[in-house]
């Protein structure tokens, strides 16, 4: 007969994609990316406004996001489990795993304000500049892992 286990004990925070593949990974945790080297490698649009920068009220109304992805959890961004498009599902995880340099995606299911009214403002036909805000996550964790050092 077969070893029960607990489930309890099995406890991850990162999830596996389960169809595609995961993208190539250039960030080696010591030094930056550029926004050519996202360009050139990941095949992310570099053009239009970063996704930080655009001006609610003015780009675009919280509403819309709203709208697209319900209430935002915890003023920390929304989720994106409960769209009914799988082409937008799978488009989410492959941005958030080129953007923040992972092959794993976190198994909360959400993503951050500011990547969620990116999305609603690409959906509108509009280009937004995903290498922009990736160079500067990058940057970002960059930052935190030296100070961690």
């Amino acid at each position: 007969m077969g070893k029960k286990i607990k489930l309890e004990d099995i406890v991850s925070s990162w999830v596996a994609l389960l169809y595609g593949t995961p993208p190539n990974i250039i960030f080696n945790r010591r030094t930056s990316i550029s926004k050519n080297q996202n360009f050139e490698k990941c095949s992310l649009c570099n053009k239009g406004p970063s996704s930080k920068h655009l001006k609610i009220r003015k780009d675009l109304k919280d509403a819309k996001v709203e709208e697209f992805f319900g209430k935002p959890i915890n003023r920390n961004g929304y989720r994106y489990c409960h769209l009914n498009n799988e082409e937008l599902i799978i488009r989410v995880k492959l941005l958030w795993m080129i953007v923040h340099q992972r092959t794993q995606v976190p198994c909360i299911r959400m993503i951050n304000m500011v990547e969620a009214r990116g999305l609603v403002y690409e959906r509108k036909g509009k280009q937004v500049n995903w290498c922009v805000f990736g160079e500067w996550t990058i940057c970002n964790q960059l930052q935190r892992l030296q100070s961690y050092e």
